[in-house]
């Protein structure tokens, strides 16, 4: 099973995240503070995780950066990590590069932007 790490602030988007994943049969693990987060990263492998899910700080959290600092620690380096700032989450692969060919060009687009030819490339 696969297990995730979500260190998220808001007690409504982590229910919500924990129902969705349940659902879905992820295994994961919720802290709900970024002191709670780095601890956590800090006592375990980063085999042990599948993926960090972590939503950018509301307010000033010397403690976030800590997390942070932690995630890019090459150790930390094959696990996928997603950070969004309005509070979002995208748990699906294809998902996460929609979001990210959205943010770019369409010359540097992963995925074509016109149809058939964007849908079959996301089926893949």
């Amino acid at each position: 099973m696969a297990r995730i790490l979500l260190i998220e602030a808001s007690a409504t988007r982590r229910r919500a995240l924990q129902t969705m994943f349940a659902a879905k049969g992820y295994e994961l693990q919720v802290i709900s503070s970024y002191a709670e987060g780095h601890a956590a990263l800090s006592a375990q492998p980063p085999a042990s995780i599948s993926a960090v899910i972590v939503s950018w700080p509301e307010y000033s959290d010397h403690r976030a950066a800590d997390v942070f600092s932690t995630l890019r620690n090459r150790d930390w380096s094959a696990v996928p990590v997603l950070i969004l700032a309005k509070g979002d989450a995208l748990t699906d692969s294809h998902a996460i590069l929609d979001y990210l060919d959205n943010l770019v060009p369409p010359e540097k687009a992963l995925y074509p932007r016109t149809e058939p030819a964007r849908h079959q490339a996301l089926k893949v």
